[in-house]
Parts: C-alpha cells; structure tokens; sequence
C-alpha cells in the first residue's frame, strides 16, 4: 500500500507540473456500514474510531478537479464463522465537480479504486485479504478559510466487490491547501 500510495502522488506531481495548481488535504473520517453482514439484525453498524484520508487534486476544467485519494475504513469481515475486525484500505481516483454555493463551494464526487481488506489479528487465512474494485460517490462543502486553505466536509457513500458486499458510509472534517 505505501508503493502504491508513493506512486499515485508521484503521478500527481508529475501530472501537476504544467498546471501550478495542486490541492493536498488530509482528513479524518468516522463511518457507518449499511446492511452489515456482521449483524444481520441490524440495518447499520456506527463506527467512532477516526481514521486518516489524504488526498491530492489537480484541475483539469475551471471547477473540475481530478482527486486521487488514500482512505481508511472499518469494517467487520466475516471469515467462517467468525466475525473478524478489518480495515477497507482504499486507493481510489476520481472527478469532483465545485459549484459556488452561499458558504463556499459544494463538491459532487465519484470515482473508483482498489480497497484491500486488512484482517486484525496475527494470522488471517491464506486468500482472504484481497484487492478489490470498489466505486464511491458523495457530496460534500468545501469552506474557505484563506486564499489557498479550506475546511472540508464530506460524505461519500463507498462499495467494494468484497465478499458481503460493503456498503459504508463515510463522514470526513478535513483541510485542504492549494498552491
């Protein structure tokens, strides 16, 4: 994961290097799983434990940007019988749409990416903890804070090929800095 997230930002600045804008921000995100295989008796499973999401954006229309983004999200996997915690740990890339609104700007996103799922505990089964394809989408409001700083907030709703099919919900507070 650490090659992989070394290579996406190397490809952004090299990407970038004509166009003098770049955007880089990290968040923290809390998540809810909807219809979690874990619990079938319940409709959702909250999640309070804060994890990181980085982010690296460049324009490429006037309020169009493309974001390539590191995310981290729980997850209950059930392996067997048993109920094991895990980590969906996302690479995605994809297209976010800015439109002035009364506070700042409004985001429109989607895109797609590999989520590897990442067991707890010192010896998962052989073939469980796999890359899959996984899409998302969200909405969010970006807040200026000065010329080149903004307060982040977003909700995005992923889906991974995984086995039980995640479906979480993220919620993220971040900053973001163009330059």
């Amino acid at each position: 994961m650490k090659v992989l997230g070394a290579a996406v930002l190397g490809l952004a600045f090299v990407t970038t290097a004509g166009a003098q804008v770049l955007t880089l921000g990290a968040a923290g995100t809390i998540t809810n799983e909807i219809n979690p295989e874990s619990r079938p008796g319940q409709t959702t499973l909250s999640n309070n434990t804060i994890t990181p999401s980085l982010f690296v954006g460049f324009p490429i229309l006037n309020d169009t940007m493309v974001l390539l983004r590191a995310i981290d999200l729980p997850h209950e996997q059930v392996v067997g019988t048993s109920v094991v915690d895990s980590r969906l740990r996302g690479v995605t890339i994809g297209v976010d749409y800015l439109m002035l609104s009364v506070f700042g700007r409004t985001v429109f996103s989607g895109g797609i990416g590999g989520y590897k799922l990442d067991l707890e505990g010192s010896s998962p089964p052989p073939g469980v903890e796999t890359w899959d394809f996984g899409w998302y989408v969200g909405v969010g409001e970006w807040f200026p804070m000065t010329k080149s700083s903004q307060l982040t907030l977003e909700l995005d709703y992923h889906n991974t090929s995984h086995p039980g099919k995640p479906q979480i919900l993220s919620l993220s507070v971040g900053l973001a800095f163009t330059f």
